[in-house]
């Protein structure tokens, strides 16, 4: 009954543009989510996300901060349970899943009242990218990780493997030479780097 509320009141003209709908919207999907009856959870296999989704609306709408405090704390606990729940699809093999769980606990960690910046999830939202064959996700993600620092040289080294792989090999290179500038004592990028000229058989000193 909440759940059919809700749902008429996030769209009714009336209601649609106040943060409480959207705070308690929120709330009703979230309890969906965690509940422990099955009938209840049922309701809604994408309960968590909308929470999420609630969640951020409100936070928009929220111009009084009436309920920023309270959304921290939930939107803190809904981004580990993202991650949980992409780690649980990714050993169920159920890999489209994964990545979505992954990249919307990412996104939601970069949300300011979350503040946590979780570089695990956006790692991982690469890994099951490129397990999918989706690049562009793998590359924007992979991308973000050497933004941040997270994987250090592997992500360097990753990036490259992925251009290398779309037979991109002047940007596979520049990655490359780029991982070797930030870390130019890792033994990954340093193999990879000498396979490339071993296999071009090109100079190591001058490229050529």
């Amino acid at each position: 009954n909440a759940k059919t509320a809700i749902d008429e009141a996030s769209q009714h003209e009336a209601t649609i543009n106040d943060a409480k709908t959207w705070y308690f919207r929120g709330q009703i999907y979230h309890a969906i989510y965690q509940s422990k009856e099955e009938k209840y959870k049922n309701l809604d296999p994408q309960a968590l996300q909308k929470a999420v989704e609630s969640y951020i609306k409100c936070v928009e709408l929220d111009r009084k901060k009436d309920y920023i405090d309270d959304l921290t704390n939930r939107m803190r606990i809904a981004e580990n349970q993202m991650m949980n729940e992409g780690i649980g699809a990714y050993n169920k093999q159920q890999f489209g899943n994964a990545l979505s769980f992954f990249d919307l606990s990412y996104t939601l960690s970069k949300h300011p009242l979350v503040a946590k910046l979780d570089t695990q999830a956006a790692y991982n939202a690469a890994l099951v990218a490129e397990k999918i064959e989706n690049w562009d996700k793998a590359k924007s993600l992979w991308e973000e990780c050497i933004r941040t620092g997270y994987g250090k040289g592997k992500s360097y080294g990753a990036l490259s493997e992925l251009y290398k792989r779309l037979g991109q090999i002047d940007n596979s290179l520049e990655t490359l030479k780029q991982g070797r500038l930030k870390y130019p004592d890792d033994a990954q990028l340093i193999i990879a780097e000498l396979n490339y000229y071993l296999s071009t058989r090109k100079d190591i000193v001058t490229g050529k």
